[in-house]
């Protein structure tokens, strides 16, 4: 079952991503193991999407990290104000967010973004009643500018 939360760690993967990270998000690997106490749920494997991030990376996109929580008992759904507060707690104050989304069905959204020297440093956390998906990637915002000019003339170049 992969419902909209479900899939798009999934478009996020072949669109957004790269390689693995070597230094560990502390953000990220906080955030996934606080939600992961809190749910009473360890996040799926994301074993093959690893394997899609690496072949179809675009330009100036790194550093994937993907925890994707599915089936989750609905009665540990994120509830309005007090996860807001929760996720902005755990990922610390050197984080600015750029998105937060709250729908009426629950659905929350969250985009919160770090520079990292000539990068930026994005943490995406989308949670509903019974899924969370939680992404973490770095960007160079002027090699990602070029690739979404022109993707396919940077993909020949690239040899894909």
């Amino acid at each position: 079952m992969i419902g909209r939360l479900g899939l798009a760690p999934v478009l996020a993967a072949v669109l957004v991503a790269g390689v693995p990270v070597q230094a560990r998000d502390r953000a990220f690997s906080r955030l996934v193991d606080r939600l992961e106490a809190h749910y009473q749920k360890a996040p799926m494997g994301t074993g093959f999407l690893g394997f899609l991030a690496r072949c179809f990376s675009p330009e100036g996109v790194s550093g994937l990290r993907m925890a994707i929580f599915e089936d989750v008992d609905s009665r540990r759904a994120p509830l309005g104000g007090d996860f807001d507060a929760f996720v902005q707690r755990t990922v610390g104050p050197d984080r600015t967010p750029l998105v937060r989304v709250a729908r009426k069905d629950g659905e929350r959204v969250y985009l919160y973004a770090r520079p990292q020297g000539e990068r930026m440093e994005l943490l995406v956390v989308a949670a509903e009643a019974t899924e969370a998906v939680v992404l973490s990637m770095k960007v160079d915002p002027e090699r990602f500018q070029a690739w979404m000019e022109d993707p396919e003339g940077l993909a020949r170049r690239r040899g894909h």
